[in-house]
């Protein structure tokens, strides 16, 4: 139920792929009637032998599903000559593996001056938040781009409400003003950038197949933060001291692009401790987290009557789910039997595929 092949990929012939967070579908056209702001998202283009590396995410997934893929459809990195000098690295996620929270806890623990990331859905687990959480009472410059208007309108409130931790400890967050920013990018220290089709939430990080390019270049850097720069021109700043501030200035100064500008002072962090002193919130912060409160506890009670009154109601749902976990655990198992490892099958195939991945991370 909750593993999905969530990637977005596109590969042609071992010559061309791109990888990101758009999705063929007709919200991707939209702008905003009154702002002219796009449906905001981003993808990136690859050439050279990384797209073998996407081809195989592809070919993994696709064993998995039906008749293999035959060799002569799967490129080998070493037969695509290389078309330039960019260091580009495939990131292909698996159900379990934890790839991308294993890249983020290393990015957090050597990011030295800043780390800027955009996110649809952002609901970090405990590991990613206190990461970042640490990151920012450490002095590094933390900041979070989200959608104002979030196309899954439960998740948005969830998300919002879950972010006070890391304003708290000096993390600056914005919310894209346009009809939905759906991109899943991360920029450190304006030299390592990633980009993908991975959401920093549980399905994300955790059960979903998923496949991000992280690139290793200052040169894509400053273009990444450039691109970054220019949407908080068309974002609000969530605060805690009463105020919404557009664009990429106000509280702390801006930092170099690229080349870095040294540590943070103390100034913000003063600012700061006088904010959390006085208690003041800002006010689309604090009624989003009245909204989710009020609302998770009248779901909760509402629920609680519902079960108590009809309580035949609730373990109808309750085994049907049970029945469909046990249903796929059974049907996964057979599966596992006729093709058990070493035989060629699908299995096989994915296994492989899977080493092969891993081998290029390291």
């Amino acid at each position: 139920m909750l593993r999905r092949d969530h990637r977005k990929l596109l590969a042609v012939d071992g010559v061309y792929g791109s990888v990101g967070g758009v999705g063929i579908a007709d919200p991707w056209l939209h702008e905003d009637p009154e702002s002219g702001l796009p449906y905001r998202d981003t993808g990136v283009a690859v050439t050279g032998p990384a797209v073998a590396d996407i081809e195989a995410a592809f070919a993994g997934v696709w064993d998995l599903n039906g008749t293999p893929l035959p060799d002569a459809e799967r490129p080998k990195a070493e037969e695509i000559a290389a078309t330039g000098q960019t260091r580009a690295r495939v990131l292909i996620q698996e159900p379990g593996k934890m790839r991308v929270s294993r890249l983020l806890q290393v990015l957090t623990a050597s990011v030295e001056d800043r780390i800027w990331i955009a996110d649809a859905y952002f609901l970090a687990d405990r590991i990613l938040r206190e990461a970042l959480i640490a990151a920012a009472l450490d002095g590094i410059d933390v900041r979070l781009l989200l959608p104002s208007t979030n196309d899954l309108r439960l998740f948005g409130a969830i998300s919002r409400a879950s972010v006070r931790p890391l304003l708290e400890a000096g993390a600056r967050i914005w919310e894209y003003s346009g009809p939905m920013m759906h991109a899943k990018t991360i920029i450190a220290d304006g030299w390592c950038a990633r980009v993908g089709s991975t959401n920093l939430n549980l399905t994300g990080l955790m059960t979903n197949w998923e496949i991000d390019v992280i690139v290793q270049d200052v040169e894509f850097g400053l273009l990444m933060e450039e691109m970054f720069l220019d949407d908080l021109n068309h974002a609000e700043e969530l605060t805690l001291d009463g105020r919404k501030v557009r664009g990429g200035s106000g509280r702390r100064r801006m930092r170099g692009l690229a080349t870095g500008a040294g540590p943070q002072g103390t100034t913000s962090v003063a600012s700061l401790g006088t904010a959390l002193a006085q208690g003041a919130l800002s006010d689309a912060l604090s009624r989003s987290e009245r909204k989710f409160d009020a609302g998770a506890g009248a779901a909760a009670l509402v629920g609680a009557l519902v079960i108590a009154k009809f309580p035949r109601l609730f373990a109808l749902p309750v085994a049907a789910v049970l029945g469909m976990f046990a249903a796929t655990g059974l049907a996964r198992a057979l599966r596992i039997g006729r093709h058990p490892r070493g035989t060629g099958g699908p299995a096989r195939n994915h296994e492989v595929n899977a080493q092969r991945a891993d081998a290029r991370e390291h």
